[in-house]
């Protein structure tokens, strides 16, 4: 590699000296190449962001979606990417507003398969005298539920940046250092608050759950259909501290669509989503409480060590049941989302 050095512009130095390698990385003989421009020691870069991917899908924000159907179904389908992942052995990690995007003109896609081994994946013992369900159920539910909504290779909605992502093949071996991941605005409460706390955390799939739920909120309340002075406090809320959102997803919840003052302080579009939200965030907590329950109990049986394999049945597990949940909740809710159409005509 080459130094190259040019002027922007505006007569700015530019050069690509930061993501060279560095004199001690290059073999004798080479360094000559490299010119230390900036006349300082750079660090290394994080090669990570000078990385950019390139497909041929064209998404754009849920926050523009004309309609709370049309938002919750492309998360949908979305969720259902993110879950096609996790039957690869892989965790997205960061779901996030800027990961999540919607088709504003839904493309022929391959519909969703569920994996033909899945069932033998599961067949971890420790796992089904632990947990009251099984992923047989979810997978049941969740086929039911697609069948209904009518979900088929039309995709709205899908998922984008797994650059944060890890695989459960290897995961589970090694000693996990404590490294989060994600978007604050976005993580699950759990994971949240272990930011402050010094131990290691493993993020499981009811974190990415979690982080789906807190993308449709944030979609929900920053929908440009509406303003006012209290919605922008809202909107304040949702993107500040885990106790200020913790508040506003309170908020949301205690909304009433049968209020005038509500639908004039903070519109339609918001009511509208507010019972799929509320039953959505339900469905969360009581994900993660059964998940913590398990860990727990899994843990004492294994004498502190899960082994690899029911712990990748766990995550993938839970992952079922949470898409499961929503889509159950969208197939309930269809209706009532449905009218936002002839509400806001």
């Amino acid at each position: 590699m080459l130094n190259v050095c040019a002027n922007h512009s505006h007569g700015t130095l530019t050069s690509n000296d930061i993501v060279l390698p560095t004199e001690m990385e290059l073999k004798k003989g080479v360094a000559e190449f490299r010119w230390n421009l900036f006349k300082y020691s750079t660090p290394l870069p994080e090669y990570r962001s000078l990385s950019i991917h390139v497909g041929k899908l064209t998404g754009t924000s849920l926050v523009s979606s004309p309609s709370p159907l049309v938002l919750f179904t492309a998360i949908l389908h979305a969720m259902l990417g993110w879950l096609a992942i996790c039957q690869e052995a892989l965790q997205h990690r960061d779901v996030s507003v800027g990961n999540v995007l919607r088709l504003s003109n839904p493309v022929e896609m391959p519909s969703f398969k569920f994996k033909s081994d899945i069932a033998d994946l599961m067949g971890t013992p420790s796992l089904s005298e632990t947990l009251p369900f099984t992923v047989t159920d979810q997978i049941t539910r969740l086929k039911s539920s697609l069948a209904e909504l009518k979900v088929n290779t039309r995709c709205s909605g899908f998922i984008i940046d797994g650059d944060m992502a890890f695989d459960w093949k290897t995961y589970f071996d090694a000693n996990h250092d404590g490294t989060r991941s994600g978007t604050p605005e976005f993580m699950s409460d759990r994971l949240r608050r272990s930011l402050r706390l010094p131990r290691a955390y493993v993020q499981s799939t009811v974190d990415d759950l979690a982080s789906f739920y807190y993308v449709g909120q944030w979609v929900a309340v920053f929908n440009p259909s509406h303003q006012s002075d209290l919605l922008e406090e809202l909107r304040n809320d949702i993107a500040g501290s885990l106790a200020s959102r913790e508040l506003a997803t309170r908020t949301v919840h205690t909304l009433n669509p049968k209020l005038f003052s509500d639908r004039q302080d903070y519109g339609l579009f918001l009511l509208c989503c507010k019972s799929t939200l509320a039953a959505w965030k339900n469905s969360i907590t009581s994900l993660d409480d059964w998940f913590q329950e398990a860990m727990q109990e899994l843990i004492a049986r294994s004498d502190g060590k899960i082994d690899p394999d029911t712990h990748r049945s766990l995550f993938l597990t839970f992952a079922y049941h949470g898409v499961a949940d929503f889509a159950q909740i969208l197939e309930r809710n269809g209706a009532s989302l449905a009218s936002y159409d002839k509400l806001d005509s």
